[in-house]
């Protein structure tokens, strides 16, 4: 997946200005050839930032000792905690099972919380109650909110809420992109500070 950072003028707190960034899912983890491209690009870039996705998105949802396997052995910059697609309460609960049991060395990774639920409120919901955990400093929102709910501007609405609610306390990534709004990347650069976004979209449409 190639993640694309939007901003012009729009500073991160994590990442300053322009970046590389990639986002990889967990089935890569034996990869030759991703571990050779990921570590030419930390070598040829001072401003590069790679992120492991948790693989439930593709049905390949990954245990935390293989993530953090990959993210030690690579040297990822952020990892996605658990989740379940659409699930606002059993996505909670495994991110709150994970820190009460998180293996020794986990908080020196920065942890991207999912947001899932079938509408604004309970994704709202679960930002509230990540608030207070440091370990986790940005939020994902992923494509299926824009099914859950049919409406297309659905994440970008989102974002700008989270923003105006809980201001300069999370990052925020959209996880994918949804075939029926190709558009959406420039909408979100254009009226929130989502700060990043990823997608295969470009090369799916290539194959095809």
């Amino acid at each position: 997946k190639l993640a694309l950072i939007p901003p012009k003028g729009y500073e991160l707190s994590v990442l300053k200005g322009t970046a590389i960034m990639s986002l990889c899912i967990p089935s890569f983890y034996g990869s030759f050839a991703w571990s050779g491209a990921i570590r030419q690009a930390r070598m040829q870039s001072k401003n590069y930032y790679h992120i492991l996705d948790n693989g439930a998105a593709e049905g390949e949802t990954a245990n935390i000792e293989t993530l953090i396997n990959y993210g030690t052995q690579l040297g990822v910059d952020e990892m996605v905690l658990p989740d379940i697609l659409g699930d606002c309460e059993g996505t909670l609960k495994l991110i709150d099972q994970f820190f009460a049991a998180a293996p020794k060395g986990v908080t020196k990774y920065n942890w991207m919380a999912p947001l899932q639920g079938k509408n604004p409120d309970e994704m709202l919901k679960a930002a509230l109650l990540h608030v207070k955990n440091e370990a986790i400093g940005t939020l994902g929102i992923p494509r299926i909110f824009i099914d859950n709910t049919g409406v297309l501007n659905a994440r970008t609405d989102l974002a700008y809420q989270i923003h105006r609610r809980f201001p300069g306390r999370f990052e925020i990534h959209f996880l994918g992109a949804h075939p029926a709004w190709p558009g959406e990347i420039k909408a979100a650069a254009t009226y929130t500070k989502v700060r990043s976004f990823d997608t295969s979209l470009p090369f799916n449409a290539t194959i095809n």
